[in-house]
């Protein structure tokens, strides 16, 4: 990648960074008719005063900086988060490119742009507790067109099924454990996480060379595995310093420990699978 290409693939990352902060905030379950004009044809708003943002206070980062992190209109501050994402999601842009190249650019920009709404899916659960529906069913979508255009099909749609069928064992299992040990019904596995799953199987043949059924297997393990050792490493960082209740661990999201696997086994994944098996 020469230096042209990089600003160009940095500037479209910071494009697309803050249209993801729009999702994150202003889209995020399935809209209403209205709610949906509004996203596709309305204006951005300041969220304390609620004046609507101009073209000169959108432009992703430079606004931020050239506004020194206040809105044009009420002086309040603006929350650094948002040209965070946007920084975030320009070097991300530029990893990608830098792994996977420019032979294959639809390849390239549809793994940064689900790497990117995994992102906001990862942030919403952590902030809300809740699955980023529309960000999941984008993901899906992407996944289908990328999919499509290297002639798998068939192969992402039954990969998605197996991943949906093997977590949502794990969701009823978890079920069955959080009543057997707590003596009452509690999800310690979230259904959120199955759908997730599911969006997100049919992409390991697409980014891990998985070339018969038994490979299939090796992977849904490895990715597993990862999951497990990430979520208990984001388990313990989070419990630093905090009293939690025994029944408190049915309510730390595991979804942040499923993305940052996917994240890993796009740029590592056939080094894991090795090592694994």
């Amino acid at each position: 990648m020469n230096r042209r290409q990089g600003i160009i693939i940095g500037i479209f990352g910071l494009i697309f960074g803050s249209f993801g902060s729009v999702i994150l905030t202003r889209l995020w379950d399935i809209p209403s008719r209205k709610e949906l004009k509004g996203f596709l044809f309305g204006h951005s708003k300041c969220p304390h005063c609620h004046h609507p943002l101009q073209s000169k206070d959108l432009i992703p980062l430079l606004s931020f900086l050239l506004q020194r992190g206040k809105c044009r209109y009420c002086h309040q501050k603006i929350s650094f988060i948002y040209p965070l994402l946007e920084l975030l999601t320009a070097g991300l842009f530029l990893w990608t490119f830098c792994v996977f190249g420019f032979e294959n650019l639809f390849f390239s920009c549809s793994i940064a742009g689900i790497l990117r709404l995994s992102l906001i899916v990862a942030l919403y659960d952590i902030l809300k507790l809740e699955l980023h529906l529309i960000g999941t069913i984008l993901i899906f979508l992407i996944g289908i067109g990328l999919a499509r255009h290297e002639k798998v099909l068939w192969t992402f749609f039954l990969r998605t099924g197996i991943f949906f069928v093997f977590f949502l064992g794990i969701y009823y299992f978890a079920q069955w454990f959080s009543y057997f040990k707590y003596h009452e019904k509690k999800e310690g596995f979230w259904f959120g996480d199955v759908i997730f799953s599911a969006s997100i199987g049919g992409l390991f043949p697409l980014i891990l060379n998985l070339s018969d059924i038994l490979q299939g297997i090796y992977g849904l393990l490895s990715y597993l595995i990862c999951c497990c050792l990430l979520g208990i490493f984001y388990y313990t960082f989070s419990s630093i310093g905090k009293k939690k209740k025994k029944s408190d661990a049915s309510i730390l999201p595991f979804l942040p420990s499923m993305i940052g696997t996917l994240w890993i086994f796009v740029f590592m994944g056939e080094k894991i699978l090795s090592y694994f098996w």
